[in-house]
């Protein structure tokens, strides 16, 4: 793996007591989410040895990345578009088209593992980290998932214009109309992604309208390139309005987050420790 000395002493600079009875604890939480950090970016993860968690993730597009379709580790097309992991955490259910996963470390088992078409297709025994010969191996897979799982978990940015209650006249009119037409229908709650009505929960999940300007293309299938068409597919209004409700979407873009060294690459050369 991409490990340096220095980084393997931080990260390793803690006593792991491994217990299959319970899980990774609190005290932890620091060094866990640094390795997640660098597991989140190592190609080494991937059976190919040539994607990490952050070519279908990329910070660069909204931890998206602008495929219709997105490839998995041999250069295959997967099933679904990649969603954005920005304030995932608080996400009710993290898959495409199954509503019972309502976990990260549930949603995990899909990319990491073998499932057809495979995804990052994890080989668990080529993967290198310091004493890995002493950790029980059903320890390696939680050790794995919990460091993914407390990096993910904080990929937290919610600064945007609309955040900031500093809209102005046209992105409160758009936002006006946006309700009025029914949008928050599904577009609801903090992170425009709950359904007002268990009868608006549909056969996909319903998205985050967070940085949804930037993270084309959309629906789970990565059908539509333009914010307006994608409109188009759910409601019959107006162009005059769909352009106004796009003015409100716009401002939810948040990149507030471009500054802060935990949300890029730890093996770029900027952001070596």
């Amino acid at each position: 793996m991409k490990w340096a000395t220095g980084i393997l002493a931080i990260i390793f600079a803690t006593t792991f007591s491994w217990n299959t009875s319970s899980s990774l604890s609190e005290s932890r939480i620091d060094n866990l989410t640094q390795l997640g950090w660098y597991l989140f970016f190592d190609s080494d993860l991937s059976g190919s040895g040539k994607i990490s968690c952050s070519t279908c993730h990329n910070p660069k597009l909204a931890f998206t990345d602008g495929y219709r379709q997105s490839f998995n580790a041999y250069g295959e097309k997967v099933l679904h578009n990649s969603p954005s992991l920005l304030n995932v955490a608080d996400n009710a259910t993290f898959n495409w088209s199954d509503h019972h996963i309502k976990s990260l470390r549930q949603q995990l088992h899909g990319p990491m593992g073998s499932e057809l078409p495979g995804e990052m297709e994890f080989d668990k025994y080529s993967i290198e980290i310091p004493d890995w010969s002493n950790i029980p191996e059903c320890d390696k897979i939680e050790l794995i998932e919990s460091a993914l799982v407390n990096y993910i978990s904080q990929l937290n940015r919610r600064s945007s214009t609309f955040d900031k209650l500093e809209m102005n006249e046209k992105q409160s009119e758009g936002f006006r109309i946006f309700n009025e037409v029914g949008c928050d229908n599904c577009h609801g709650g903090i992170d425009f992604d709950e359904p007002l009505k268990s009868e608006y929960i549909g056969q996909y999940r319903i998205p985050t309208l967070r940085n949804v300007t930037v993270t084309y293309p959309y629906l789970h299938d990565g059908s539509e390139v333009k914010v307006a068409d994608a409109i188009k597919r759910h409601t019959r209004i107006s162009d005059q309005n769909i352009s106004k409700i796009i003015v409100f979407l716009d401002c939810l873009t948040d990149t507030s987050y471009g500054n802060l060294k935990y949300f890029y690459d730890p093996f770029n050369a900027k952001n070596e420790i």
